[in-house]
């Protein structure tokens, strides 16, 4: 099934609601599982290579990548569309005691932030979610600094994931459990999806993470191979 393109530009919007019930869990703590994506220790090397004091988090989930930031990095906002997953990140955040970040509700598309306001920004597992994906890279890049770091990620073609119990509605385009939408690039599609930007390729390179069960969501261990960009705004 080709999904027809005024139907799917309606996605994105939909989906908000969606992600947002995704995190009313109750047999688990967390959503995404206690653990920090492996790749967050070489984006904290990068963000620290600079000399920045304000890092953005977007989305911040529940928390498991927002924590390892801001415990190496001066300062750093949590911003995410569902109030349920800041929810589950507060919780972490306050039994961690952490000073050092804040939790905002936010969308992707218009954050509400200032025009370049942070020294870096870490984008992992949203993008591949988005239909209209260049305008949400476009809004990461007005709010930050020229000279900065922006990290993001899509899944991969190779991703384990790719077609399971998923419904094909366009060109590596399917939609999860009848929910979400998800993606999928090989090497040329995200040097075609950067290539309009003011930006610096630094890296682009495949990254692969084993993954628990997720409840309500994917309740099986799996294995994600994304494409991870470090581009630097000019």
């Amino acid at each position: 099934m080709v999904m027809k393109n005024e139907i799917k530009q309606s996605l994105d919007r939909e989906s908000v609601q969606r992600w947002n019930t995704s995190y009313n869990i109750s047999k688990t703590e967390t959503l995404w599982g206690s653990d920090h994506v492996p790749f967050i220790k070489k984006a904290v090397r990068c963000f620290k290579s600079g000399s920045g004091t304000s890092y953005l988090d977007l989305p911040c989930g529940d928390g498991r990548n927002l924590i390892p930031l801001a415990q190496n990095l001066p300062f750093v906002i949590g911003a995410d569309t569902s109030s349920n997953a800041l929810l589950l990140a507060s919780k972490r955040i306050s039994t961690l005691k952490m000073l050092n970040c804040l939790l905002l509700r936010a969308d992707i598309f218009a954050t509400g932030f200032c025009n370049e306001q942070f020294d870096g920004v870490f984008c992992w597992d949203v993008l591949g979610h988005l239909i209209k994906v260049k305008d949400a890279i476009t809004e990461l890049l007005r709010v930050l600094k020229s000279g900065a770091k922006l990290i993001g990620s899509v899944f991969a073609i190779g991703d384990s994931t790719r077609g399971v119990d998923m419904q094909m509605i366009g060109d590596e385009e399917y939609l999860f459990a009848g929910k979400f939408y998800f993606k999928y690039y090989d090497r040329g599609s995200v040097v075609s999806l950067l290539k309009d930007f003011k930006v610096k390729v630094i890296s682009l390179k495949t990254f692969s993470w084993n993954e628990p069960p997720h409840e309500g969501y994917r309740e099986y261990p799996h294995t994600h191979k994304s494409w991870v960009f470090i581009i630097e705004k000019q």
